[in-house]
């Protein structure tokens, strides 16, 4: 970490990291406000979706933004020594390892289709959604550990995307 970053306060930070945080909620509620009038399924452009699915992926990846949101900005905001900040980098490999577990047991699924909490989920879109919530884990840890001054998160499956 450069002598400029340290010199940073975590205020500043904090700041910075709500407005990002704020850009990525947006996005997702415009997706939500797109996906909730698909009638029957289908989209304007005549594509097929199961619209209950994409819903509910859009609705966990909104939870999950402001998840991270919640703990960085507390952990920022509550540390004054700058050794608690590395803990951020943990928690990011920590929620990447619970998303490639949650993969390989949704493709050790035996079925097309997964039935679960009473929602039938597709089998290849649940793997897709699990890799958007990969990539933005990734890309958002990234972000925010780049504001820090820390090392990114390598993406040891796919190297070359980090």
């Amino acid at each position: 970490m450069e002598k400029k970053d340290k010199e940073t306060p975590p205020e500043v930070i904090a700041a910075a990291l709500s407005v990002f945080f704020d850009k990525e909620s947006k996005k997702i509620s415009t997706r939500l406000e797109t996906a909730r009038p698909i009638v029957n399924g289908v989209d304007t452009n005549g594509a097929v979706v199961r619209k209950r699915q994409q819903i509910l992926h859009l609705e966990e990846r909104q939870a999950e933004l402001d998840h991270i949101s919640s703990f960085v900005l507390k952990v920022i905001t509550s540390t004054t020594q700058t050794s608690e900040i590395p803990s951020i980098g943990y928690y990011f490999v920590g929620k990447l390892d619970e998303i490639d577990l949650e993969i390989k047991r949704i493709q050790s699924h035996p079925h097309g289709v997964i039935f679960e909490q009473g929602v039938v989920k597709g089998r290849s879109q649940e793997l897709k959604h699990l890799a958007i919530i990969r990539s933005d884990m990734l890309r958002v840890g990234n972000y925010v550990l780049g504001l820090l001054g820390e090392p990114p998160l390598v993406d040891e499956k796919n190297p070359a995307t980090v």
